[in-house]
């Protein structure tokens, strides 16, 4: 339990990212990202119906918290900043491997200060989340006690890449290390795994992605896009 000691003060200097949350604009994303997640909550399906270049996790998401807390742009990013908590601490479990807490603390203070990160979580984007996806399956692949273990690895590994696609690169290269590193020979199916997902995500988007797009700038007469913004805001 000694390295849990640092985490009250880490979940206390989180709580500032808290003020204030709701008193932001839309960020330009995090609109689109809403809107379309809107449009699946209604019964749309993403690719078809509506389009989206990115993977479809922060979609899917954000199409069930519609379902279950409504158009509240609060509960949206009290959902991201509980997302760069998670990966403060993981980040912090990760250092302390080495049996240094305090720098662990204060290398989860720092990524908690960073004002690129602080802003992430103010905001319903895909960052945040492909980051504490990655710090979570590099957590759990460094301790890799079982198969439970390595089935999380996998798991984040592939939510990280469902989410974003630059995250498949730092998958591959933190595997490809680990693979030649430890040579383990349990990580050659991973890297199979996470392949195959990626290429599922990019064929979802891709043929299907490029059809509805060009069949939308061909005839526009059903794609009313004041009506559709005016239903999202209602």
């Amino acid at each position: 339990m000694n390295n849990l000691k640092y985490i009250p003060f880490i979940i206390l200097l989180w709580s500032a990212v808290l003020i204030n949350t709701d008193g932001f604009l839309y960020e330009d994303d995090e609109g689109a990202y809403l809107y379309i997640s809107s449009a699946i909550s209604q019964g749309n399906q993403i690719y078809t119906d509506i389009l989206a270049a990115k993977p479809p996790f922060i979609f899917w998401l954000g199409s069930l918290i519609y379902k279950i807390a409504g158009n509240n742009i609060i509960v949206f990013r009290y959902i991201a900043s509980i997302i760069g908590l998670l990966t403060s601490i993981f980040i912090y479990l990760i250092i302390s491997h080495t049996g240094n807490h305090f720098t662990a603390f204060i290398c989860s203070i720092l990524f908690l200060v960073d004002p690129i990160v602080f802003t992430q979580m103010r905001f319903y984007r895909t960052d945040i989340f492909e980051i504490f996806f990655i710090t979570a399956a590099l957590y759990f692949l460094i301790r890799r006690k079982n198969i439970l273990d390595i089935i999380l690895t996998t798991l984040f590994f592939s939510l990280a890449i469902l989410t974003r696609d630059d995250a498949f690169i730092y998958a591959i290269y933190i595997l490809v290390f680990f693979s030649i590193s430890d040579k383990d020979k349990k990580l050659p199916l991973l890297l199979l795994i996470i392949t195959s997902i990626f290429l599922i995500s990019v064929y979802l988007r891709g043929t299907i992605l490029t059809v509805n797009s060009l069949s939308q700038q061909i005839d526009t007469s059903n794609f009313d896009i004041k009506r559709k913004m005016v239903s999202f805001y209602e």
